[in-house]
């Protein structure tokens, strides 16, 4: 992985065309930006991104499920959510 600012990634253009994984820095603030990732390795990052979300989703479809088994809807009545 290779280490460097946002700066220097845009004036040297080798960087771009390198295989390797690029970690962003503010060079200002020090501070972490991301991650430049090359087309070498969208698809595994792609995948990884769309487990993640369907984890994410699937605990939200969960929490909601508790939820609504909670608080049931009568007939004359309108469920409040809590």
């Amino acid at each position: 992985m290779i280490e460097t600012t946002v700066a220097q990634l845009r004036s040297r253009s080798e960087l771009l065309r390198s295989d390797e994984i690029i970690h962003l820095h503010d060079g200002r603030k020090r501070e972490p930006i991301g991650y430049f990732v090359p087309e070498r390795y969208a698809k595994l990052i792609e995948e990884a991104v769309a487990t993640v979300e369907r984890q994410k989703r699937a605990a939200l479809l969960k929490r909601v499920a508790a939820a609504q088994a909670k608080d049931p809807i009568g007939d004359d009545s309108a469920g409040d959510g809590f």
